[in-house]
C-alpha cells in the first residue's frame, strides 16, 4: 500500500465495519407470529414500497416483452433502503396459461449483515404486502 497516496489515517477494514455498526440504522422491527419473527413495516414504508411495485407492474403490463437492466421483469428484486428489499413477481413468471389477467404479488424482506460482514436478504423475515390482478389490488393485512 502506498502511504504517500492514502496517508497514515486510512481506515482499516475492521475500522470500516466497526463504524458501520455504530452508524447503522436501527434493526428492523420484528413481531412474533406463530413462533416465527416476521418483518413489521410502518404504514408510510408500506405505501412507498407498494407505489414502487405498482409502477413496475404497470410498466411490464404495458410492454410484456420489455427487457430491463439487472432485473427480471416477471420476478424483480429491488432495494428499498439499506435494511429492506422487496420482490414483485408474476404468479406464472410471465407465462400465459389461459385468458386470465396476470396475477402479481409483492413482499418485503429484511436485509441483514451476516457473520462474515456481507449483506443478505433474510427470506425468513418478510411481510407479504399485496396481490394485484386485473387492475385490482388486495392488500395483505398483518395477522
Amino acid at each position: 500500500m502506498n502511504k504517500e497516496i492514502i496517508g497514515d489515517d486510512y481506515p482499516t477494514y475492521e475500522q470500516v465495519v466497526a463504524d458501520y455498526h455504530k452508524s447503522a440504522p436501527a434493526p428492523l422491527p420484528y413481531r412474533e407470529l406463530r413462533g416465527s419473527k416476521m418483518l413489521h413495516l410502518d404504514d408510510a414504508t408500506k405505501s412507498k414500497i407498494i407505489e414502487e411495485a405498482l409502477a413496475h407492474i404497470k410498466t411490464v403490463e404495458a410492454n410484456p416483452d420489455i427487457k430491463m437492466a439487472n432485473v427480471d421483469p416477471y420476478d424483480a428484486w429491488f432495494s428499498f433502503n439499506e435494511r429492506i428489499d422487496f420482490n414483485v413477481h408474476e404468479a406464472n413468471f410471465g407465462e400465459e396459461y389461459d385468458d386470465e389477467p396476470l396475477e402479481w404479488h409483492c413482499s418485503a424482506y429484511a436485509v441483514e449483515l451476516d457473520e462474515e460482514e456481507f449483506f443478505r436478504i433474510n427470506t425468513d423475515h418478510f411481510q407479504s404486502l399485496f396481490a394485484y390482478k386485473g387492475g385490482e389490488i388486495k392488500c395483505h393485512n398483518e395477522q
